[in-house]
């Protein structure tokens, strides 16, 4: 069985861990509000080249998302 389809596996693991903690992260920021992160998951951003952060959550590349999740909270420009 494929290490990265495998629930069980502690990449599968470490990436859901991280996908939980970057949407409580998220809400935080939007006011509690999941509607609100849902909209912005799905929503085209700039910062992203006009991509949305779901497809990169998707493509296995959550770090892009947490990277622009952390300059939002500080302010940092993207």
């Amino acid at each position: 069985m494929n290490p990265t389809t495998n629930p069980e596996s502690a990449e599968v693991q470490d990436y859901q861990a991280r996908h939980e903690q970057l949407i409580e992260q998220l809400r935080r920021f939007m006011g509690g509000q999941m509607r609100y992160v849902e909209i912005w998951l799905n929503s085209p951003h700039p910062d992203l080249g006009g991509l949305t952060p779901q497809f990169f959550i998707d493509a296995g590349k959550i770090e892009v998302v947490e990277s622009l999740a952390w300059a939002m909270e500080v302010g940092q420009p993207g």
